[in-house]
């Protein structure tokens, strides 16, 4: 028996306390489940059947959400659920309005040996960002090809990408065949497509190719083209896709989609378990883009049911205690505490595109900055040649090479050795990477437990994680009334006033402290403006913030009474 369930429109995981739904606005790019439980309603999900996640890929219009809702009418018609229609899948205004998909959207769908979740991702150029963070998600694939087209520069792009992210086979559909009279042209993208996945390395010659028509199957016309077709799609994903080996015996890693809050309930994080299993009621660590701490997981969903745990493979819904909306961001990633550090410096092994395969045309030099592209996170990263590389000033990498570089992201991210990424540059894609060493990392530990006077203000170090975390008493927020902003090597963070708490690395191994000034900021603005060399401007923060070198741990005694400094360092 074939059972569906589509995903229902209101973006949100949880449901409200309140019998009337708050209405939100969040993004459909990012959100892995859409669909809203009453508290107290939601179905317990049971693990019946191996879950694996799909989803539909390629060249813009060919037919890529036509498929998804032609899936579940006919599996619905088949086991008498209701099946997601085309607008329901495109349902941001942006999206009626241009007629293309902008942003990935699930839907959940059951034959008699899986449990699927399937991701449809958008085509087109200019949405590629969110195409990746579906194509992350999945297991295997259906790629999408128009009959009349054949193989298009998304088609290709894609395939690349798909590949990138770890997806090792597969299915490819065909559509739009009522919309040829010669079978010899079928045979021809047939053919084509078959070198096409074998360029990138995909088993070309066993691929299965069904060709069909998802119109047809949704209006309900043709049988032969479409529901037979459908079936028979669905029939090749059970049998040629496997069923990938979760790594449920490693630490839990969740790379965050999405965030955001309900009225009642707190916040809730979204997201594809990379790994690991997660337990309700467990301690959860949130790392990277400058921010980190300790929260616990107190409800999860996964398509409109209720979880005790989440396992690796799980579309995945998380509900954070005491987290507030502002404090987590897409990009960042839910792990076990303290299994994982945020880097900003690493090595890697990067392959060039060629312009053939979409990249550049041109090589490019020592400290080109393109769009670096890990999990979720999209970052901007300085590329140079490997340490010790001879005439790295002048050495160029050309399109088509494999060149040992080392990358400087803005911003760190959580990243280990083997992590996979994509470096893009406006809507090309000019490279793929992975990450050999860390340079950088968040190694050495701290422990600071009293509390230090600065310049008047109270600041307390504490670390129980090997990060440290840095908050700002009552009182230096009340005479401060801005930020505290601490620079290390390669990794900088800002603690906000509001926020409380950041990440920070050891502060043995600061060379700049920025330490917090008595008085108002417009005070200290005017004291200090005629010492520009003293003075740093906060990217993210509004004030200025008198910087104070530090080179060694015993100079903080400079900046603390000495009687309250007392601090124990280990490795």
């Amino acid at each position: 028996m074939l059972r569906v369930a589509a995903c229902r429109a209101a973006p949100a995981v949880f449901a409200s306390s309140s019998s009337i739904l708050p209405r939100f606005t969040v993004s459909r790019a990012v959100l892995p489940i859409h669909f809203v439980t009453r508290r107290g309603y939601a179905e317990i999900f049971s693990r019946t059947k191996p879950h694996m996640n799909i989803g539909t890929i390629g060249h813009v219009d060919h037919g890529k959400t036509t498929l998804t809702a032609a899936i579940t009418k006919v599996l619905a018609e088949t086991g008498g659920a209701t099946f997601t229609d085309y607008a329901q899948i495109d349902k941001a205004p942006e999206e009626k309005a241009r007629g293309i998909t902008i942003n990935s959207s699930h839907v959940e769908y059951e034959t008699d040996s899986r449990h699927y979740g399937h991701i449809d991702c958008p085509g087109h150029a200019d949405y590629i960002k969110n195409m990746i963070t579906g194509a992350a998600q999945m297991d295997g694939a259906i790629i999408v090809v128009s009959a009349t087209d054949g193989q298009m520069p998304q088609t290709r792009e894609h395939l690349l990408l798909a590949r990138q992210v770890g997806i090792k086979k597969l299915v490819v559909f065909i559509n739009k065949v009522d919309m040829i009279n010669d079978p010899e042209m079928l045979e021809l993208v047939d053919m084509e497509i078959r070198d096409l996945l074998s360029t990138y390395n995909f088993d070309g010659e066993n691929t299965p190719i069904v060709m069909g028509s998802a119109l047809a199957a949704l209006d309900g016309r043709d049988k032969e083209i479409g529901v037979d077709k459908i079936l028979e799609l669905v029939k090749a994903c059970d049998t040629w896709l496997d069923l990938p080996a979760r790594d449920l015996d490693k630490p839990f890693l969740m790379p965050i989609e999405d965030v955001f809050s309900i009225s009642g309930r707190g916040t809730v994080a979204t997201g594809r378990v990379e790994r690991g299993t997660a337990l309700k009621g467990k301690e959860v660590e949130i790392l990277g883009l400058g921010n980190s701490f300790k929260t616990t997981l107190t409800g999860i969903e996964m398509f409109h049911k209720e979880l005790e745990r989440a396992e690796a493979g799980d579309n995945m819904g998380a509900l954070l205690r005491g987290t507030r909306r502002d404090q987590v961001r897409r990009g960042q990633v839910l792990i076990e505490p303290g299994s994982m550090k945020a880097v900003k410096k690493f090595r890697s092994q990067v392959y060039i595109l060629t312009k053939d395969e979409g990249g550049r045309y041109t090589p490019f030099m020592q400290g080109y900055r393109p769009q670096l592209y890990l999990r979720t996170a999209d970052v901007t990263v300085t590329l140079n040649f490997a340490e010790g590389t001879p005439d790295a000033e002048e050495k160029m990498a050309m399109p088509g090479d494999n060149v040992e570089l080392d990358c400087e992201l803005i911003f760190d991210l959580a990243v280990e050795v083997g992590s996979r990424f994509t470096l893009r540059e406006a809507n090309k894609t000019i490279g793929t990477g992975v990450v050999t060493k860390i340079l950088e990392p968040f190694g050495l530990r701290t422990i600071v437990t009293k509390k230090y006077t600065v310049e008047h203000e109270c600041v307390s170090f504490d670390d129980s994680t090997g990060l440290g975390v840095i908050s700002i008493t009552d009182h230096a927020q009340s005479s401060l009334g801005d930020v505290v902003f601490v620079e290390l090597p390669q990794v900088g963070t800002v603690v906000a006033q509001h926020d409380q708490i950041g990440a920070v690395e050891s502060v043995k191994a600061a060379s700049d402290i920025y330490a917090p000034v008595s008085g108002k900021v417009e005070e200290i603005n005017e004291t200090l403006a005629d010492q520009p060399g003293l003075l740093n401007k906060s990217p993210e923060e509004k004030g200025w913030l008198c910087k104070i070198k530090l080179s060694d741990p015993s100079e903080l005694e400079k900046l603390m009474n000495k009687e309250e400094y007392e601090a124990s360092y280990e490795h």
